[in-house]
C-alpha cells in the first residue's frame, strides 16, 4: 500500500473510531466519551472511606448556631500556625480507640489534643464520619455522621 493510501487510510479509521465513539459509548447517564472502552467509569463502585473528626458544639462558652467540624473551624477559631496534618494523627486514634472499647488508652490523646488545639473552653464531639471518597471531594457531603463521644474542655481544667 502506497504512502499516501496509508495516510488516508489511518485518518479514515481515526475519523469512523471518533465518531463511532460517541455514538456507541452513550450512558444511561447521557454521558459521552471519546473513546469505547470509557463507559467503565461510570461502572466502577464508589469508594466508601471511614475517617474521624471533631465537631465543635460550644466555643468560649458560647453555643455555636450550627455545630461545626474542626477542619473548617480551624482557621476560624484555632491556632493558624498547627499544621493540620498533626491533628489527624491525634483524632484518628481518639476515634479508633472509642470505636474499639479500647477508651483507657485515649487519655493521652484528648489532653494533647485539648492542649495543642482546642485553646478556648470548648465542647466537642468526636464524630465517625463515612463518606463516598469522589462525592466528598466533589461537594463535601457526607453519608454518615456518627457521634461516638462528648468532651468539654472545662471538665479537664484547662
Amino acid at each position: 500500500m502506497p504512502y499516501n493510501a496509508l495516510k488516508i487510510f489511518l485518518l479514515s479509521l481515526f475519523i469512523v473510531y471518533f465518531f463511532a465513539g460517541f455514538y456507541v459509548s452513550k450512558t444511561i447517564r447521557g454521558e459521552k466519551y471519546l473513546i469505547f472502552p470509557a463507559f467503565l467509569f461510570t461502572q466502577v463502585p464508589p469508594q466508601i472511606g471511614t475517617e474521624y473528626t471533631v465537631r465543635i458544639l460550644e466555643y468560649g462558652g458560647k453555643e455555636l448556631d450550627h455545630p461545626i467540624l474542626f477542619p473548617d473551624a480551624y482557621k476560624l477559631y484555632f491556632d493558624n500556625s498547627i499544621a493540620l496534618p498533626h491533628y489527624n494523627s491525634v483524632i484518628r486514634r481518639i476515634g479508633m480507640n472509642i470505636w474499639q472499647g479500647q477508651s483507657g488508652e485515649i487519655g493521652q490523646y484528648i489532653e494533647a489534643l485539648e492542649r495543642s488545639f482546642l485553646s478556648k473552653p470548648v465542647v466537642y464531639e468526636i464524630v465517625r464520619v463515612k463518606f463516598d471518597t469522589i462525592e466528598y471531594w466533589r461537594t463535601g457531603k457526607t453519608i454518615e455522621e456518627k457521634s461516638i463521644a462528648t468532651f468539654n474542655t472545662e471538665d479537664a481544667g484547662l
